[in-house]
C-alpha cells in the first residue's frame, strides 16, 4: 500500500510538472479532433465552405436543416431526402415575411437559416450548395410557447419580454428570427403588436430578418414599406385536403388552414363542420376592416408626449401666472420635449 501510495504520489508530481506542456498538448488535440470532426461531417453530409463579406446580406442557396437533415438521411437514406430551400436577404428585401398554414416548414426554415449562420461563423462547412452571408454581431431569436409562472410571467408576457429585449438590442448588422408575434393575446391587440414591431424594424433597425406569422394582415405591409419581401410555405390542395411541400415560394398565402390541420389531428367532424361555418362568416367581415381598425389603434399611440405638451398648454392660464410661474412652466415642458427627442433619437440609433 505504501508502495502504491509512493508510485502515485510520483505520478502526480511528474504530470504537476509538465502541466503547462501537458495543457498545451491537449488543447491542440482537441484542436485537431474538431477540425477532423468537422471536415468529416462537411465531406459525409456535402456542406459547402461558407464566405464572408462586409455588406449585410445573407446568400444561401439549398440550405437545409443539419440535423433533420441527418435524421431524415440516417432513417430513409436517399428515399426521403430534406427539401432544400433559399435565404435571400439583399439591401432591398432584408425582411422576409413570411405566412403559410402550421406544419408546413416556417418554424425549420427559420431555425436552419439560423443554425447556418452559427455554424458558418464558428468555422463550420454548412448545410447549403453555396452560402455567402454579412458578418451578423447578434442573432436573436423569438419563438415557440413557454410560461414562468415561478415568476409569474404568462406565455404572452414571456413572448413579449422576449420580443421587447430583441427589439432593443438589435443593430443594422444582427440577424432575427421571430415567430407568431402577437398571438398569445386578442386578434386585434397581437396584430397591431406584430403590425408595429414590423414597422419598426423595417424602419429604425433596418435588419435581416426573418418574420414568420398567421396574421395575412401583414401582408398589406410590403406595400406601404421599402425592404419587405413576402414569401410562402407552398402546398397543394385535393379533395378538402392539403399536401404540405415544405418549399418556399415568392407572395403572401390567404388562409392558414388551420381546420385541415385540427382534422388531422383527430378533432370531431361536428366541431369541424362547425368551424368551417364560423369561419365562412368571419371571413366575410374581415379584411380591409381590420387593417384599418388596426392603423387606427397604431395611430391612437402615437405622439403620447406631444399630446402631453399641447394638453399642458391648453390648461395654462398666461393672464394669471407671474413671470416666475411663466418660466418654470416653460422649463418644464422644455424638460418633456427634450425626453422625446432623446427617446426618438435612442430608437433611430
Amino acid at each position: 500500500m505504501a508502495c502504491e501510495n509512493r508510485i502515485y504520489q510520483e505520478l502526480v508530481d511528474q504530470v504537476i510538472e509538465k502541466r503547462q506542456e501537458l495543457r498545451k498538448a491537449f488543447e491542440a488535440i482537441a484542436i485537431i479532433d474538431l477540425a477532423a470532426a468537422l471536415a468529416r461531417i462537411a465531406e459525409e453530409r456535402g456542406y459547402s465552405k461558407p464566405q464572408f463579406c462586409q455588406e449585410p446580406i445573407i446568400d444561401m442557396r439549398k440550405a437545409r436543416h443539419p440535423v433533420l437533415d441527418a435524421m431524415q438521411f440516417s432513417q430513409m437514406g436517399d428515399e426521403k431526402q430534406f427539401i432544400a430551400n433559399d435565404c435571400i436577404c439583399e439591401k432591398q428585401n432584408f425582411f422576409k415575411l413570411i405566412t403559410g398554414p402550421n406544419m408546413a416548414g416556417k418554424s425549420t426554415y427559420l431555425r436552419q437559416s439560423a443554425l447556418i449562420i452559427v455554424m458558418a461563423q464558428s468555422g463550420c462547412f454548412v448545410p447549403a450548395e453555396k452560402c455567402k452571408i454579412g458578418i451578423v454581431d447578434r442573432l436573436c431569436s423569438r419563438m415557440g410557447a413557454a410560461d414562468d409562472i415561478a415568476s409569474g410571467k404568462s406565455t404572452f408576457m414571456v413572448e413579449m419580454s422576449e420580443a421587447a429585449a430583441i427589439v432593443r438590442q438589435a443593430t443594422k448588422n444582427s440577424f432575427l428570427i421571430l415567430d407568431e408575434i402577437g398571438r398569445g393575446t386578442s386578434t386585434y391587440d397581437g396584430l397591431a403588436i406584430a403590425w408595429a414591431i414590423v414597422e419598426y424594424l423595417v424602419q429604425k433597425k433596418m435588419c435581416r430578418t426573418l418574420f414568420a406569422t398567421h396574421y395575412h394582415e401583414l401582408a398589406e405591409l410590403d406595400k406601404k414599406l421599402e425592404g419587405i419581401e413576402n414569401l410562402h410555405m407552398k402546398i397543394i390542395e385535393e379533395k378538402n385536403d392539403i399536401i404540405f411541400q415544405y418549399k418556399l415560394e415568392k407572395g403572401a398565402t390567404g388562409r392558414s388552414y388551420g381546420i385541415h390541420v385540427a382534422e388531422r389531428a383527430g378533432i370531431p367532424k361536428p366541431i369541424l363542420a362547425r368551424a368551417r361555418q364560423i369561419l365562412a362568416q368571419l371571413e366575410k367581415q374581415k379584411n380591409s376592416k381590420i387593417i384599418g381598425e388596426v392603423e387606427k389603434h397604431i395611430e391612437s399611440e402615437k405622439n403620447t408626449q406631444e399630446k402631453v405638451i399641447l394638453e399642458q398648454l391648453k390648461a395654462i392660464e398666461p393672464d394669471s401666472l407671474s413671470p416666475k410661474q411663466a418660466l418654470e412652466k416653460i422649463y418644464a415642458l422644455r424638460e418633456i420635449a427634450q425626453k422625446n427627442t432623446q427617446a426618438n433619437t435612442q430608437d433611430k440609433e
